[in-house]
């Protein structure tokens, strides 16, 4: 008995392509997201710091209008304290017609929740 037809069969066949641009995606400016290396056991603490994550304040005002106002006091006068006991600054009055220069606070929380300036 001859087998017909072994001639017709196909090669394999390459896969299409899409033609369509894809677009990004965006979950809005305030989305973050952190990937995490380990087994379960190892990162099941970081897992609940995920949840209540808190997004820290930009400006002095924000700090000040947060619920956690008296925390960055505290941290803003640790820092102020620590300024003047190492004689970084010397408070002195500013000489007519000069301009004193501008500064800003960096203030961040780490994962424990401490807060730091």
């Amino acid at each position: 008995d001859e087998v017909e037809g072994t001639d017709d069969v196909p090669g394999p066949s390459v896969p299409r392509k899409s033609t369509r641009r894809r677009k990004a995606k965006s979950f809005g400016y305030d989305f973050q997201l952190y990937l995490v290396e380990g087994t379960r056991d190892k990162t099941v603490s970081l897992r609940e710091y995920c949840y209540i994550i808190e997004e820290d304040p930009r400006t002095l005002c924000e700090a000040m209008a947060s619920r956690d106002v008296a925390f960055w006091k505290e941290a803003i006068q640790s820092e102020i304290d620590s300024i003047m006991h190492n004689v970084t600054w010397e408070l002195t009055d500013l000489p007519p017609g000069c301009k004193a220069l501008g500064c800003k606070w960096i203030l961040k929380k780490d994962k424990s929740g401490w807060k730091h300036r």
